[in-house]
């Protein structure tokens, strides 16, 4: 079944500070103008999509995929209102550096950084194919980061829950 895709409110409201449609990270804080843990209504003067959860799986969230900043962010599972998880795959710039693209390896020296956990997962791919990517969690900073062919491919801004 298909998930059902509305198109954000058009508003006049617009920045022309170009800098803010950049999907620039700060760790454990925001990408962009986005904020983990704001309400996502803070953010509907942006366009986006939006596709609703899907009920039937184990773990969904609603989704927000803004045009103009190239991001894709998931709300909480439970009111559907908190950013949980900003997703980057096309760009995401941290202290000045292009993460999407980097050789993992360069990432690791750039950054003088040690995961905190690695798996392999499989995922579908951008084509017909899935591929498996091998997906390391900074606990510290709040990043996941899925690497494909040893380079980043994807970068995930998130509030890591404390185990109770």
């Amino acid at each position: 079944m298909d998930k059902e895709k509305t198109k954000g409110k058009n508003t006049e409201e617009a920045t022309d500070d170009k800098s803010l449609l950049k999907p620039i990270l700060v760790p454990n804080k925001s990408v962009s103008v986005f904020k983990l843990g704001d309400d996502i209504s803070n953010y509907f003067w942006l366009k986006y999509d939006y596709t609703p959860k899907d009920k039937n799986l184990e773990y969904d969230a609603d989704s927000y995929d803004f045009w103009e900043i190239p991001v894709i962010i998931w709300t909480d599972e439970e009111t559907g209102k908190k950013i949980e998880t900003i997703r980057c795959d096309d760009s995401c710039i941290w202290n000045g550096t292009e993460l999407i693209g980097m050789p993992y390896a360069e990432f690791l020296e750039t950054f003088g950084l040690k995961a905190d956990k690695h798996d392999n997962l499989y995922s579908v791919g951008p084509k017909i194919r899935g591929r498996n990517y091998d997906v390391y969690d900074f606990e510290d900073l709040g990043l996941m980061i899925w690497v494909w062919r040893k380079r980043i491919r994807t970068v995930l801004a998130l509030t890591y829950l404390e185990d109770e």
